[in-house]
């Protein structure tokens, strides 16, 4: 019997024992405010709504594919954070239907010792993003 009660202790401890589901790390959320030249918000303006804006994810220089599960918040576009789970580059397109476009490369790496994912860094071109407190102005 006073075996038994170690032996349950520790078959109890094991269950309860930490996995990479009990450190998951949400990814990073990725928004953008997109300013015309006179620094005027273009979906607070109406300029620009969710169905006017297309993000793709370059797969090679022939196949792209749809980011979807895009959304507005308080007139910033919040693209899917599923786009940052992965480890290494991705590039991506962002098109309007006011023939705005620009490129930019998202660097994510694997979260050490638990399940998810960091953004290393995110990379814009031909335009340019200034992030301030979790927001990336560009100007279209």
């Amino acid at each position: 019997m006073k075996f038994l009660f170690p032996v349950f202790c520790f078959l109890a401890v094991l269950s309860t024992s930490c996995n990479d589901d009990d450190c998951y790390s949400e990814p990073e959320q990725i928004t953008f405010e997109l300013l015309n030249s006179k620094n005027e918000n273009l979906i607070a303006n109406g300029t620009l709504t969710l169905s006017d804006i297309f993000i793709y994810e370059e797969v090679d220089e022939n196949t792209k594919l749809g980011i979807s599960k895009n959304r507005i918040e308080n007139n910033y576009l919040i693209i899917n954070p599923e786009i940052s789970r992965f480890n290494g580059t991705k590039k991506y397109v962002f098109i309007t239907t006011t023939s705005s476009k620009f490129n930019f490369d998202i660097s994510s790496s694997s979260v050490k010792d638990c399940k998810g994912y960091t953004i290393d860094t995110i990379a814009f071109y031909p335009v340019e993003a200034k992030k301030e407190k979790a927001v990336y102005k560009i100007i279209l």
